[in-house]
């Protein structure tokens, strides 16, 4: 898929092509995280918000994010429903990779941005990264003693085009030492 060409897409004022951000939530574990974001996403002039709700976000046993979402006045462009939490995590993640895959190829983006360490995010970052769309990760580095997220959030980082890190810390736990992070 790779990136949609400057004609198919809007200029802002000052001329320059605006750029499609996919941003990915699963639920309220990331969405804490992602608001603020998404909101500053929504007025860029430069940068124009594809927000999409997925898994236990579309869950009524995990409070229905998405709903909360269009409530605080955000448009939803995709909405991926997969079973949250009543499968088992890698039947769940291949559910997932698909069904990102193919919003992805739908809304034609030029990044996505992710949060954290869990299943579903790994299975976004696969999904970017076989259609090449370059991959943001948000709060990479964080630790978890005695689970197996260091593992994913380890795969994500490495899938990632940019790591943005909320803490020098956890920076350093990376193995970023130099100005890119």
């Amino acid at each position: 898929m790779g990136a949609v060409e400057a004609s198919e897409r809007g200029k802002s004022a000052d001329g320059e092509r605006v750029r499609r951000i996919a941003v990915l939530s699963t639920g309220r574990q990331d969405w804490g995280i992602l608001r603020s974001t998404c909101a500053l996403l929504r007025i860029s002039s430069h940068l124009e918000l594809r927000l999409l709700a997925a898994g236990m976000a579309c869950s009524p046993h995990h409070g229905r994010v998405d709903e909360s979402m269009i409530a605080e006045g955000f448009t939803l462009h995709e909405r991926l429903p997969w079973e949250a939490g009543t499968g088992s995590a890698h039947a769940e993640a291949a559910v997932a990779m698909r069904m990102i895959g193919d919003a992805l190829e739908r809304q034609r983006v030029d990044a996505l941005l992710i949060a954290g360490d869990r299943f579903e995010t790994m299975a976004a970052a696969v999904a970017a990264t076989t259609l090449q769309v370059p991959l943001a990760h948000l709060h990479g580095g964080e630790q978890t003693e005695g689970a197996f997220d260091d593992s994913l959030r380890h795969a994500i980082t490495k899938l990632s085009h940019l790591h943005l890190v909320s803490h020098p810390d956890h920076r350093r736990m990376e193995g970023f030492d130099g100005g890119n992070a």
